[in-house]
């Protein structure tokens, strides 16, 4: 019989033959008689239970389950003397619904089987505790145990105990670095849950053989084996098994470099009904590592601080003391040092607090690492000498090679080559011996850094050791590592040719790895965090021919440059979303649903449960850009979701009187490209830290309409155009059109307002030439490659609010407020006259965003003249005011812009800061301008700072009037700025230079 207890205990004593079910802890009495054996069996489900039998307050026996929160757990105790016992249930671990059957299956004589069944219990619980510890003398105490318990469990009763010793065995070794017995452990328990035909050991054991082949560098073996686990513990149901094989599996496929297979298995794995909190914090710190690996550090922050608020809820101090330690190295990534000591100084407190000295050592070792970063040798060498003595300790011979190859190159770095040279030699050979392949590589990696200073021949067949392993082992990020290491070798050896040689091997190694990234803003920030690779590719080009040297250097600019744009323009078909499966299409409308969902939630939120819903809102968005991609995907004519990564001038794109002006900010020096007439020229212009320097009071002044200030701006301006564009005077004689690729802080100063004379009436760069903005040359032939845009007219939306007092609107979830503009309708009311009956404008409470859906992608203009938010936080949440409506929040976001299809021949988004977003190296500024271009856009015209709405509409109306006249964007908005420019009280820049035409401007 069952019976469903859940605050009432249990009185009448338990017989044989009884069944019990309890979702808590529990006593119940047995009443029994000397002499006899009893069998009990607990049966879990999504909870975890230690069992003890009393005799009074005298503890027989402990019982606890290897397998966790599932299955079975067999209680025998050979009972000589007593007729009244209590068993004890203490619940470890509950998931939601976990419950536990307790059976006692029978009472029989004491016999041999029931003494052997017993003493093994006790030597398993034993020995998982002391396993447990983890420290060397209980690792070691415990390996006692496991092979006492190994080699007496024999016969079929016995079975079971045999499987699971060898199997811990196993993981005794992995922890003291011992991994062929380790295999061979781990092997012999395959073979004998195999044959108990036990679901959940194969599982188990398959798991194991299959993590220990990675840190072997074995990746192919390792995830045939996780396949094979993932498996059998789908059909034991063990969802724990299942999340932490998944996890596993993501492992792989990140040290692989394949980071967009490994992001969606952690997010796989933490969609997993019912994960306890401590399981889901382990996954999201891990998938915080792969977002950290992708560049994604602002994702990967949130993911680790979700995870630390899970682990301080339920007190999982060590669980705690790993995130704290991975949160640390973003901060050390971004050079915070100080953020960086604190936090990894917090994980060691914390794994000394529980007693973790294998994870006392990995934090020490990390600070080495900080003070290694820092430049600061001698802090460096003690704290890895610290982390070495502690890891020896506990017998972690793996990490003790990680350990010894900082420590080496540390001692070299202080001129004390012997003792670098014995401490390389140590980390050798614990790699060799515990058949480390990965931690081999490493060594050869950080002893060729060491020794390239002093010893060349060295250096570079140690540089050349680790790539030809890092390929055999398939560790493509090493193997980038190793390459970008010879070319730097090299290039400091004066060897150009062979430095080009290998630069340019490390640049397609990184475009193989970017191609495994998911499409959007990871590729960005996996390109971002990978800049010094393209630096040192460009910087290797000086060796070049001159006649040769600046068409190569702009080319492989341009390969740095608004990557992660061109493969997203890749995709874009102008016919429109046909072909998509419905399923797609429907993902996309429940993900854009949710977001907008949890924009409400946002708002009403304190600041605990803001971060929380933050975390989950970056996931949501990106989702929406993969499924946006798939999206493109399937209706677009190409087989792939990138761009070539060959990029080659086209012979005649330009005419005479246009020149490109790219730039690339570097140290010591920078570079600045001119095309122009068939012919690429360059010069070297200051390094990136002296330009930043001089433009930081530039946009200080800029944006801020004092009369007074003009003569001094101007002089700050002109000082500009001496650094960054007068070196090319010369080339650009006759030149009428400019067509900038900017970079870095220059995306700060709008190239209008260079000034080319600073006496009393000095010339704007715009006042003698088109002035345009792309971001990239390649994204440009892109952009201009597709198909004829729209034949309809211009639609047009201004002050999307109602009439009225108290009309301020609240925008998503930002809590800033946003007024009226009324001078926006007098932007667009003379329209109708220019364009006629082809102009549709829309205001007030018309201005919908809905009508945006239905009519955006049939007009060849639009103009859109309201408010524009940048979210400080996520790109994609950022918005421009439109007015709601049933269907509609009235806020136009990027993420959902980045899901139209457009055919615009110019946008015109006549707000503040719309050339705004988040800056990222290599792509610009990504915000409005990439979401539109990849919508279909050919041009925009978009603003540097908070516009004034009065001379914005005057701006706009001269633009509109010259474009009417002659449909070319650059010119019109050149035509514009100039009148402006020429009145009285509108001459500061603030008032003309704001709108900058971007995209395919000057030859429409």
């Amino acid at each position: 019989m069952y019976l469903f207890l859940s605050v009432v205990l249990f009185q009448t004593p338990l017989t044989v033959g009884d069944q019990v079910t309890f979702s808590q802890s529990k006593e119940l009495q047995l009443e029994t008689q000397p002499g006899f054996a009893l069998s009990l069996v607990v049966d879990q489900q999504g909870c975890d239970v230690v069992s003890r039998l009393y005799a009074g307050d005298l503890v027989l026996g402990t019982w606890d389950s290897s397998r966790g929160l599932i299955g079975p757990e067999l209680i025998v105790y050979p009972n000589s003397d007593y007729r009244s016992l209590t068993l004890k249930t203490t619940v470890s671990q509950m998931r939601e619904n976990g419950v536990y059957h307790i059976e006692w299956r029978s009472s029989d004589p004491i016999n041999e089987t029931h003494l052997r069944h017993f003493e093994f219990s006790k030597k398993l619980v034993e020995a998982e505790a002391l396993h447990l510890v983890g420290d060397k003398t209980s690792l070691e105490q415990a390996m006692v145990l496991y092979t006492q318990i190994a080699q007496q469990a024999s016969g079929p009763d016995f079975l079971y105990f045999h499987a699971v010793a060898e199997n811990n065995l196993g993981h005794c070794l992995v922890l003291t670095g011992k991994f062929e017995e380790a295999e061979a452990h781990y092997q012999a328990g395959l073979l004998t849950f195999t044959e108990l035909k036990d679901d959940w050991g194969i599982g188990r054991a398959h798991n194991n053989i299959g993590e220990l082949a990675a840190q072997r560098g074995q990746m192919e073996q390792a995830l045939e084996h996780l396949t094979q686990a993932l498996s059998y513990r789908k059909k034991a149901r063990d969802d724990e098994g299942i999340a932490g094989t998944l996890n596993n599996i993501a492992i792989i496929y990140a040290r692989q470099g394949d980071y967009r297979k490994a992001m969606w298995q952690f997010k796989e794995a933490l969609a997993l009904p019912g994960l306890d909190d401590r399981l889901r914090a382990s996954f999201l710190a891990n998938l915080g590592f792969v977002q950290q690996a992708l560049g994604l550090l602002k994702e990967a922050s949130e993911a680790y601080r979700l995870a630390i608020q899970l682990q301080e809820g339920i007190q999982d101090q060590r669980g705690l003391a790993i995130t704290l330690n991975n949160l640390a190295a973003i901060y050390r990534q971004l050079g915070y040092w100080d953020r960086a000591f604190e936090t990894y100084t917090a994980a060691r407190d914390k794994f000394i607090l529980v007693g973790d000295r294998r994870g006392e050592g990995h934090a020490v070792l990390n600070l080495g690492i900080l003070y290694t970063q820092h430049g600061e040798w001698v802090l460096a060498e003690a704290m890895q000498a610290k982390a070495a003595k502690i890891l020896e300790e506990v017998g972690e011979r793996s990490a003790l090679v990680d350990v010894c190859a900082n420590w080496g190159q540390s001692l070299a770095q202080l001129g004390q080559i012997e003792a670098s040279t014995s401490t390389f030699a140590k980390a050798r050979v614990l790699a060799e011996e515990a058949d480390y392949l990965p931690g081999l590589c490493k060594i050869e990696l950080l002893e060729a850094k060491a020794r390239s200073t002093l010893d060349g021949p060295a250096a570079e067949s140690g540089f050349q050791k680790c790539l030809n392993r890092a390929r055999e082992l398939g560790l493509r990020a090493m193997e980038l590592e190793a390459l970008y290491g010879l070319a730097g070798f090299q290039l400091k050896q004066g060897a150009q040719s062979m430095a080009r040689e290998w630069s340019q091997q490390a640049v397609e190694m990184l475009d193989d790895l970017r191609i495994d990234v998911e499409l959007g803003s990871a590729r960005s920030h996996f390109l971002a965090n990978h800049s010094a690779v393209f630096d040192l590719a460009i910087h290797c080009l000086d060796g070049l021919p001159a006649e040769e040297r600046p068409l190569a250097r702009l080319c492989m600019v341009e390969r740095a440059k608004a990557r992660s744009l061109a493969d997203m323009l890749a995709s874009y078909r102008r016919e429109g979303l046909q072909g998509v499966p419905a399923s797609i299409v429907e993902e996309e409308q429940a993900l854009r649903d949710q977001i907008r969902i949890l924009q409400g939630r946002l708002i009403r939120q304190g600041p605990d449960q803001r971060a929380k819903l933050q975390a989950q809102m970056s996931n949501l968005l990106i989702d929406h850009e993969r499924v946006v991609g798939q999206i493109r995907h399937a209706s677009a004519p190409f087989s792939q979701t990138f761009a070539s990564p060959v990029f080659e001038l086209p012979t005649d794109f330009l005419n005479s009187q246009t020149a490109v002006i790219s730039y690339y900010l570097s140290e010591p020096q920078s570079y600045l490209l001119v095309w122009v007439d068939g012919r690429v020229h360059e010069f070297a212009i200051p390094g990136r830290q002296e330009i930043e320097t001089l433009i930081q009071p530039i946009t200080q002044m800029i944006t801020k309409p004092v009369e007074r200030q003009i003569p001094r701006l101007n002089a700050l301006l002109h000082q500009l155009y001496q650094m960054i564009l007068a070196p090319a005077q010369s080339e650009l004689t006759g030149v009428s059109e400019l067509v900038f690729a900017l970079d870095g802080c220059l995306f700060q100063v709008p190239p209008s307002c260079l000034v080319l004379d600073s006496e009393l009436e000095p010339q704007y760069l715009i006042e003698k030439v088109q002035v345009s903005i792309v971001p990239s040359i390649r994204s440009w032939l892109m952009i201009r490659q597709r198909p004829p845009v729209a034949t309809h007219g211009l639609l047009a939306f201004a002050n999307p609010f109602e009439a009225g007092p108290g009309t301020e609107r609240v925008v998503a979830h930002s809590r800033e407020r946003f007024g009226p503009l009324p001078f926006s309708e007098q932007e667009v009311a003379d329209l109708p006259a220019l364009y006629g009956k082809e102009a549709k404008i829309f205001s007030g409470p018309a201005a919908t965003e809905s009508v945006f859906y239905g009519q955006g992608p049939k007009n060849r203009i639009i103009h859109i003249a309201s408010h524009a938010w940048v979210d400080p936080s996520d790109v994609g949440l950022s918005g421009i005011l439109l007015a709601p409506d049933a269907d509609s929040d009235g806020l136009l976001q990027v993420y959902e812009i980045m899901g139209l299809n457009l055919d615009a021949e110019c946008i015109v988004l006549s707000a503040c800061n719309t050339a705004g977003g988040h800056e990222i190296w290599g792509e610009g500024i990504v915000g409005f301008s990439h979401a539109f271009f990849y919508a279909g856009a050919r041009s925009l015209l978009v603003s540097w700072w908070p516009v004034q709405d009065q001379a914005t509409a005057t701006l706009m109306h001269e633009f509109h009037r010259a474009y009417r006249l002659k449909p070319q964007i650059a010119q019109a908005l050149r035509t514009a700025c100039v009148k402006v420019r020429n009145q009285k009280e509108t001459r500061h820049p603030f008032f003309w230079a704001a709108f900058t035409a971007m995209g395919d401007a000057i030859h429409n």
